[in-house]
């Protein structure tokens, strides 16, 4: 059994943030079924990779035992390996030249961006699976506070077509690589498929967003309905979104690496995967038509566009909870300045002001750009200028 012990240092109504120790146990870790419905597509792949974040088990929620966690890591090292001899155990070898020369390379890097992206993944989930639990929990707490029973089950039913989506893709495109480029083998078919932990990851973080939009949305509609006599309510209303700052820290500290690395995956991949077309139609020239030669092209880089869309659904959201955060700081201040409000209410909303400026932070990838609407243009303008670089180098 686990516990959650918690230490109040402040009043509710105080600016300062409680702080919670998570030990061994966690203290009533029940969850709702509607909540369980939308998590379960989320944590669905990632147990079959053995990399779940929590157990539900029961409707109960609790951080992985040290046996599974253990059991993670010998996986991981026992898939790496697995990987690690298809792309090195066959048709692997330095002793060539030119272009061949380079598509070893590639294999290469892309063995080490897995593994180093597969690593980190288990590392957070054997030691951030508390922080995740406690992200959980709060958000219960949120939704059952605003009593949002109806927009969680529609949040559920949208994570599992997202879900359903992703790994269709994945499968579909194992499908045409098998049949279109028979030349790739197994190690890559196989290899592939263990990318989807990668994409679920980032899928996990904009789905897990579009979970505190929702309750800041409802919680600025919510206060402005508020009777101005109903004290409680204002007092709850600050508790409310003291829980959404604290789980909105949580899901920065767990996803933001995440993120990054697949940035920088994406960016790799899509200049390597630029440079090979570039190179297959120079050695093909004369042998395969214009047409077909982008027919395979443009089917072969749908992997790098399914990326960027991941991105931009990333940056939709992320734009979506900052937006949504400024509308509260904006509601506070229109009620700071009504005359109707009384000093508590006034207070409250001040500290809600005061709460934002201290907690709150966009997320930054790599300490380059932020976590935003223009983070998915900013990466595309990164792509595109070295692009341009690898057309001078190839054809001037």
């Amino acid at each position: 059994m686990y516990v959650i012990t918690k230490k109040k240092y402040m009043k509710d109504d105080d600016v300062d943030t409680e702080t919670v120790h998570i030990n061994n146990a966690i203290l009533d870790n029940s969850i709702t079924k509607e909540l369980e419905s939308v998590l379960k597509p989320l944590n669905l792949m990632e147990i079959f990779f053995i990399c779940r974040k929590y157990k539900i088990c029961n409707s109960k929620i609790t951080p992985n035992s040290t046996v599974y966690k253990v059991f993670s890591i010998f996986y991981t090292v026992v898939l790496m390996s697995v990987c690690g001899f298809f792309i090195f155990g066959f048709s692997f070898t330095l002793h060539v030249n030119g272009f061949e020369y380079f598509l070893q390379f590639c294999k290469i890097l892309f063995f080490y961006q897995l593994a180093i992206n597969t690593v980190i993944n288990c590392f957070i989930n054997v030691f951030r699976s508390n922080q995740i639990v406690l992200f959980t929990l709060k958000m219960q707490n949120v939704y059952e506070l605003l009593s949002m029973t109806d927009e969680i089950k529609k949040l559920a039913v949208s994570n599992w077509w997202y879900i359903v989506s992703l790994h269709m893709f994945h499968i579909s495109w194992i499908t045409f690589s098998y049949f279109f480029f028979p030349g790739l083998g197994a190690d890559y078919n196989i290899t592939s498929y263990c990318c989807t932990i990668l994409d679920t990851n980032l899928l996990y973080a904009i789905r897990t967003m579009k979970l505190l939009i929702l309750p800041i949305e409802e919680w600025v509609r919510k206060i402005k309905l508020t009777r101005l006599d109903e004290e409680e309510s204002w007092t709850t209303m600050l508790k409310v979104y003291k829980y959404l700052l604290e789980a909105y820290g949580l899901f920065e500290k767990k996803f933001e690496i995440l993120i990054v690395v697949y940035a920088i995956q994406t960016t790799v991949k899509a200049l390597l995967a630029i440079v090979i077309r570039i190179e297959i139609w120079k050695a093909t020239i004369g042998s395969i038509t214009i047409t077909e030669y982008l027919i395979f092209s443009s089917l072969s880089l749908t992997w790098i566009i399914k990326n960027i869309v991941l991105f931009i659904l990333l940056s939709v959201e992320s734009e979506r909870l900052y937006s949504a955060l400024e509308e509260v700081q904006s509601t506070c201040k229109q009620f700071i300045n009504l005359n109707l409000c009384s000093e508590n209410q006034k207070r409250v909303c001040k500290n809600i002001q005061r709460l934002h400026r201290t907690n709150f932070k966009k997320m930054c990838v790599c300490g380059v750009f932020y976590i935003d609407a223009a983070m998915s243009i900013q990466l595309s303008s990164i792509i595109s200028t070295y692009t341009i670089v690898i057309l001078q180098f190839e054809f001037l």
